[in-house]
């Protein structure tokens, strides 16, 4: 067979500028909308913001509370640690849908001795590792279970904001320990008005 050189050199320039296409508009696409209006890259936004790690007590605040948290988190930072404690062998509420769509991590926690609250052992264990680690400027600790004051107390100490998040029946010596506290009851109501009036003007 007789190959024309010229054709082959031609060719070869054709699929080079098709492929340098397909790459610019492919790299165009996963270009954000903000990064092309302000320059600065999605990950470049979250590493700007106060990295914080969430941790959520399942037996003391409801799964109904799930996108309100995060929501409210985002005014504060970026959740790098999303990560919530609870015995999974038994119905806590918070399903695998809630967690795969707010995308947290369930840890297994079994109730080995009777009136310990092992849950909360594990929360604690963990957020002193991930306070150690250096990896966040910030801790969100959501239960209205006191038994976490000494630890939001602790992680301030250290130099972390505590954002502490619960409903009200949360005992104060836990909200006093934190730098900020947000009552989610209180939130959820407000995002139900905010819901009303959408409705009302639609």
């Amino acid at each position: 067979m007789h190959f024309k050189i010229g054709n082959l050199q031609e060719n070869s320039k054709i699929y080079r500028f098709k492929k340098d296409t397909e790459n610019s508009f492919a790299k165009h696409l996963r270009t954000s909308y903000t990064e092309r209006k302000t320059g600065v890259s999605y990950m470049d936004q979250n590493e700007s913001k106060m990295q914080i790690a969430v941790l959520i007590d399942s037996e003391n605040v409801s799964s109904r509370y799930a996108s309100i948290i995060f929501n409210e988190i985002e005014t504060y930072g970026f959740a790098t640690y999303r990560r919530i404690y609870g015995n999974w062998t038994k119905n806590n509420g918070w399903s695998e849908n809630i967690l795969l769509e707010n995308s947290i991590t369930p840890i297994q926690q079994f109730r080995n001795t009777t009136g310990k609250n092992a849950t909360d052992s594990a929360l604690i264990i963990d957020a002193m590792d991930i306070l150690y680690a250096g990896n966040v400027e910030g801790f969100c600790i959501v239960s209205s279970d006191g038994d976490f004051t000494r630890l939001a107390s602790r992680l301030r100490e250290s130099g972390m904001e505590v954002i502490g998040m619960g409903e009200s029946k949360t005992p104060k010596s836990f909200r006093g320990a934190c730098s900020v506290f947000t009552n989610i009851e209180l939130l959820l109501e407000g995002d139900k008005e905010e819901n009303k009036k959408e409705k009302r003007f639609v």
